[in-house]
């Protein structure tokens, strides 16, 4: 059988441990230039903020892949000040992790919302880092945009970059994933962007181990739908114990490793 026609699509990698990052670094030939990685620490933000692990995954990764930007994650603006201020300068930016239970600034109030991403990104720009928005999904999903006045392209004026929480609707299906990423693009040309497009979430993994999961190949038609939208770009959740398919899905997505 013939190997798929690559998907033109950087992947951004979420990486939660030192475990995940010996296996990037193991199944390093399915990394392709234009792939960055997001280092995820204390978030929840509930949850201990480790700066120092942060700072060791920069390390190993950079190393490993010296062209890769790296980012790191966080929920709540107390640690987007914390890592902004002392991680490694290997950080190029910080994802700030919106939704709820995550961070008691979390609010469905979409005025009070844009504050909380400006007051991110300032932090963020403080210490020269780009601030990232990964806002929840949950306003596609309760078709609650028209209701409480939630818009992406609005958030997205406030970031550098965006990365809206889609992994749901992939796991619930393929056409669920395009139903939601058809209103955010929506939004965008509603609003006349000009800027880059926002980028979209899956997760690979079997869904008792990875909320949300899928299995490479409902994973490999996520990813296909999304570049069918003419985008370029793909975030991706896995977790230990689920690189065999993250491995698989990457081949099925045409990647050679």
């Amino acid at each position: 059988m013939a190997a798929p026609a690559p998907l033109a699509l950087n992947i951004t990698f979420a990486v939660n441990s030192t475990t995940e990052v010996d296996q990037i670094i193991s199944d390093g030939a399915w990394i392709q230039s234009g792939d960055s990685f997001d280092l995820v620490s204390g978030s929840p933000a509930r949850e201990a903020l480790n700066v120092s692990a942060v700072d060791a995954w920069a390390e190993a990764l950079h190393a490993a892949f010296p062209a890769a930007r790296i980012y790191a994650h966080t929920a709540g603006v107390e640690h987007v000040r914390t890592l902004a201020r002392k991680a490694s300068r290997l950080i190029s930016g910080i994802f700030y992790d919106y939704e709820p239970h995550y961070e008691r600034e979390f609010t469905t109030n979409f005025s009070r919302t844009l504050s909380n991403f400006a007051e991110a990104t300032a932090l963020a720009h403080q210490y020269g880092r780009l601030s990232i928005g990964y806002p929840t999904g949950q306003e596609i999903a309760r078709n609650r945009t028209n209701q409480t006045g939630w818009d992406y392209a609005t958030i997205a004026g406030q970031v550098d970059g965006l990365v809206v929480q889609t992994q749901a609707f992939c796991h619930r299906s393929t056409a669920s994933l395009n139903a939601s990423t058809d209103e955010v693009l929506a939004q965008y040309s509603a609003a006349g962007w000009t800027g880059a497009p926002p980028t979209f979430g899956i997760t690979v993994g079997a869904t008792n181990v990875t909320p949300n999961g899928v299995p490479a190949a409902e994973a490999d038609a996520c990813a296909s739908a999304i570049a069918a939208e003419g985008l370029h770009a793909l975030y991706v959740w896995w977790a230990p114990g689920t690189n065999a398919q993250l491995v698989e899905f990457l081949a099925g997505i045409g990647r050679a490793g």
